[in-house]
């Protein structure tokens, strides 16, 4: 199997847990407020980037891997379980979850803070309408994508450092 195929299936695996954590943590009252939610969605995506790596490493690449092909490898896997996160954000908060009105209370706190900030008329309707185009369910979807992405990178790179191993068969 390629890395590719590889980091789609365990991608959607990883993307699939993070959904029911959330699932689960909105279910019972728990997805605001508490860093149980944070700790345990960090928590699942350095465990699964980290147990996807050794698995390819050990299973598919005959127990090597070089740095750069991990640190691919797992971004790629936080990718598609970022795209599975995303649609669930986006069906969540289209069709489960709109009377909690999660974006327009996160959005509200940002307007009340650019208000305290008393600056100057112009800057202030020109933060205002940024407000307004930033929090907007497609932008959502689009950062949190990224986000996601970019801090399974960070991880990638990190866990890559200790999961690494070098094909001794080459010649340098």
């Amino acid at each position: 199997m390629n890395s590719r195929k590889f980091s789609m299936n365990y991608g959607a695996i990883l993307g699939l847990c993070l959904v029911a954590i959330a699932t689960l943590m909105w279910s019972f009252g728990l997805a605001s407020g508490l860093h149980i939610p944070f700790l345990l969605n960090n928590g699942l995506v350095i465990f699964g980037i980290a147990y996807t790596i050794i698995n390819f490493r050990d299973a598919e690449n005959n127990g090597v891997i070089s740095y750069s092909e991990s640190v691919r490898l797992g971004t790629s896997i936080a990718f598609f379980s970022a795209l599975i996160l995303a649609f669930y954000t986006f069906v969540f908060l289209k069709f489960v979850g709109p009377d909690t009105n999660i974006l327009a209370s996160i959005k509200a706190e940002a307007v009340e803070a650019i208000l305290q900030q008393n600056l100057e008329s112009a800057e202030e309707e020109k933060s205002l309408n940024l407000i307004d185009k930033i929090f907007t369910l497609k932008w959502w979807i689009i950062c949190g994508t990224l986000a996601h992405t970019l801090i399974g990178f960070i991880y990638s790179l990190i866990i890559s450092i200790f999961v690494k191993k070098e094909d001794p068969n080459l010649i340098a």
